[in-house]
């Protein structure tokens, strides 16, 4: 099952992260994706190493252009493309 993470605000703890970690250990794929204020992850290379674990990380290109490597920046249409090819969503304040 692949599950996306829509991550919306800033985290101030790693909760978020370690409930994705959690779901990867019983075999789920998990790609995260950073918009709205949450942008500001995809330009902290600690939190994007982090992130490791996951299948991809990603943000809406005109919310982060900041980025750091390992994140890809999608338009519109990619962020459709990857609502669609996800199984379940979890949304993160």
């Amino acid at each position: 099952m692949r599950i996306l993470f829509v991550v919306r605000g800033p985290q101030e703890t790693s909760t978020a992260f370690d409930v994705a970690e959690r779901m990867t250990r019983r075999g789920h794929d998990v790609v995260f994706m950073f918009a709205q204020e949450g942008a500001q992850h995809a330009s902290e290379e600690e939190t994007v190493a982090l992130l490791s674990y996951v299948e991809g990380v990603n943000c809406l290109g005109s919310e982060c252009p900041n980025r750091v490597g390992g994140v890809t920046a999608l338009d519109y249409a990619g962020w459709v493309g990857l609502l669609e090819d996800c199984d379940r969503i979890v949304s993160w304040g």
